[in-house]
């Protein structure tokens, strides 16, 4: 098996090879990037999401230059800056509701369009500023970029987040030229053999960080990561010569030859991707490796994960039904069901939530549970997608009719370990260090007060959580224990 991807890793695997030879793979990771997902660092054709972006991009942006320099270049920086806005916007509230700000093109639209404006705007900088100050406009754009590298993580993307590195890439460009220090310093030899070499290392590092994760079963050391790097970098330097440079050679392969060359390599990709779509991952020849008590296990764990906790709630006939959001719909319902069978039962939260709705409709506790409930939503949040924003007026509104409110949320995000990191899979090893956050506890626990101020309140939990995925887990061909 392809670096220990189980059957249902290589469906997907194969999956992002058609996506990445059609340029969809933003796309294609997007709708694999819900809060169910796998790991994204468990995924190696996951980089290639911002080729696409930038591709997709390349096929919109001609067209609407031709068309806008129609009206004049004015009019070309009005729009652009227009567009540019809108996308921005986008981002900014998109990233609240999932991944689809982070890999969709309209949300990344604008940090292209920066590139640009600056082309047109600041093609000769030293027209409109002085020596002095294109010398520290160059500085402070490696400093953007070096602070949002150091300060920002792995935080959720947002626009707001991408502009300092942004801003820092518009400095760089329009004002570190070869007469500036920054200029000379990014121009030195040692940094321009990295350059050279940075398309084929980034297009190297995921597959094989991936690949060795999958392999060993959980992060590797800090010293396997060095070995890996230099790998990629390694690799880098081989593919530059031997395809870039060839490539970019037009005595040696001219555009057609080019366009032919690509289109081979993307139809060999494609055609790789869809046989293991259609071998279904090479599923038989998987499990025929194992003995009977593993491929018992394998069926075991493929049946109790194959599911969709989104898909599989429960009742959702008569009284018992869930919904995230308490909007004009789920209000006329619940009116309903309260004229029926009196107060109610509301489970609050997240996923957590989720499975206590679950667990009480499908118990046969009331025949009026209700779940106001989504994945990630804690008391928090202020996603409009989460129920917080809406739940204290409907409380509020209906105070008769509810007899109880029980909250459920995920314990893990009230606890941090040593690097700052919440929500880590790790933080619970053993002899791992961890921060329980009080600030968090304390915004429940006050929280909690303003319910019970309007109804009974019960706060379930929280537990801890051993953050197993079981769908990850590999069977290994039998060994001998001797």
């Amino acid at each position: 098996m392809c670096a220990g991807l189980v059957p249902r890793d290589l469906v997907n695997f194969s999956k992002s090879l058609v996506a990445v030879s059609t340029f969809t793979s933003n796309v294609f990771f997007s709708n694999q990037s819900g809060y169910f997902d796998g790991n994204s660092d468990l995924k190696p054709m996951l980089h290639t999401w911002s080729l696409a972006v930038e591709e997709q991009y390349y096929l919109i942006f001609p067209l609407l230059l031709m068309l806008a320099l129609r009206a004049g270049r004015k009019c070309v920086m009005l729009l652009f800056i227009a567009v540019a806005i809108v996308s921005f916007s986008l981002a900014q509230f998109g990233s609240y509701n999932g991944g689809a700000a982070f890999y969709l093109l309209p949300t990344r639209m604008w940090e292209l369009l920066v590139g640009a404006l600056v082309a047109l705007v600041a093609a000769d900088p030293r027209k409109w500023v002085s020596g002095h100050t294109i010398e520290l406009l160059g500085a402070l754009g490696i400093a953007l970029i070096a602070a949002a590298v150091v300060a920002y993580g792995r935080v959720r993307y947002s626009a707001i987040h991408a502009l300092a590195p942004t801003i820092g890439a518009l400095l760089i460009i329009a004002f570190a030229d070869k007469q500036t220090f920054t200029g000379r310093l990014l121009g030195c030899r040692a940094l321009v053999a990295v350059g050279l070499v940075s398309y084929s290392a980034y297009l190297w590092h995921q597959p094989i960080f991936a690949f060795a994760r999958l392999h060993w079963l959980r992060e590797p050391t800090a010293g396997v990561f060095l070995v890996l790097s230099a790998l990629s970098v390694g690799l880098a330097g081989v593919t530059y010569k031997l395809v870039e440079q060839p490539v970019r050679d037009r005595k040696k392969l001219g555009r057609r030859g080019a366009f032919v060359l690509a289109g081979a390599g993307a139809v060999c990709l494609a055609s790789v991707g869809i046989v293991g779509v259609m071998a279904g991952g090479f599923e038989s020849w998987y499990v025929s490796r194992n003995s009977a008590d593993e491929q018992r296990a394998y069926d075991l764990i493929k049946l109790h994960t194959s599911g969709d906790l989104g898909q599989d709630m429960a009742g959702n006939d008569d009284c018992n039904f869930w919904a995230s959001t308490p909007d004009a719909a789920f209000q006329a319902r619940f009116a309903r069901c309260a004229q029926k069978y009196g107060p109610a039962t509301i489970a609050l939260g997240d996923s957590h939530g989720m499975n206590i709705y679950n667990a009480l409709a499908r118990s046969s506790y009331s025949p009026f549970v209700v779940g106001l409930v989504s994945p990630g939503c804690r008391p928090w949040s202020n996603s409009p997608e989460c129920p917080y924003l809406e739940f204290d007026k409907f409380l509020a509104n209906n105070r008769a009719s509810i007899a109880r409110v029980i909250l459920h949320v995920s314990g893990s995000h009230l606890v941090m370990d040593s690097k700052g990191r919440i929500d880590n899979p790790g933080i619970y090893e053993f002899r791992r260090k961890y921060q329980i956050l009080s600030s968090e506890i304390a915004f429940l626990e006050g929280y909690m007060t303003k319910l019970s101020e309007m109804t009974q309140a019960i706060w379930l939990g929280p537990h801890v959580e051993a953050r197993v995925d079981f769908r990850d887990i590999k069977m290994r061909p039998a060994r001998d224990s001797r």
